[in-house]
């Protein structure tokens, strides 16, 4: 009888003991996550030859993160209009500050770094939201009035953005040419741009991204040129 009791005892240790590693686990990946990504932005911010390593950690810090953004966003009071543009704000904003950010336990975790960015993004789009009317109100007056380009400068800037878009064509993949064109050209929601390719909402953001960035390099490099 004691044997039992003793092994039964042992069991439920042994089972505690091992919810409380898997409860670890999580923050504990969230970090090594972290460092990841700190880690690829600073990687590619000198240029280096991609590390196929860093770029997968930061797709699944991206894909880990994006739905804890969307919370704090809704908790911050943004609209389900307003949540898809918060989540692209944010994470604009992360990648510039990522790389230089330190974890400092005393201050808080990073949650609660990233919860202050959310607050303020969320209150960002509110009041852009609050003066959204009278800017379209303006801008439907400049349209309205007759204004005349130089008609060389339009030739020019046609020329280039058919050269630009036939090099995005050549440089970027199939499925995130038709992102780029669907969100840039189209003006798509992110929803419908990730129904209709299959993919999710994180993927489509970040495939937009580097089809971005990528259009803005060409498009520079043949303005200079």
């Amino acid at each position: 009888m004691a044997a039992r009791l003793a092994h039964s005892f042992s069991a439920s240790i042994i089972l505690a003991w091992g919810d409380s590693v898997q409860e670890l686990a999580v923050p504990i990946r969230a970090m090594e996550l972290l460092c990841q990504a700190q880690s690829y932005l600073k990687h590619r911010e000198r240029n280096l030859p991609a590390d196929p390593k860093l770029e997968a950690a930061w797709i699944d810090f991206f894909e880990l993160y994006s739905p804890k953004i969307r919370r704090f966003a809704y908790t911050c009071g943004a609209t389900e209009d307003d949540i898809a543009d918060c989540l692209q704000e944010v994470w604009a904003e992360l990648l510039v500050r990522l790389p230089t950010f330190q974890l400092d336990p005393k201050r808080g975790k990073f949650d609660t770094w990233l919860f202050h960015i959310v607050r303020g993004k969320a209150a960002d789009l509110c009041r852009c939201r609050k003066s959204r009317c009278l800017q379209e109100f303006t801008d439907a007056l400049q349209s309205a009035v007759d204004v005349r380009p130089n008609p060389c400068h339009t030739m020019e800037a046609q020329e280039i953005l058919g050269l630009a878009w036939d090099e995005l064509k050549r440089s970027l993949s199939e499925c995130n040419f038709q992102v780029l064109q669907m969100r840039l050209v189209e003006q798509r929601p992110v929803p419908e741009v990730a129904e209709a390719l299959g993919l999710s909402h994180e993927q489509v953001w970040y495939r937009y991204h580097r089809a971005r960035r990528e259009a803005e390099q060409i498009g520079s490099s043949l303005s200079k040129s």
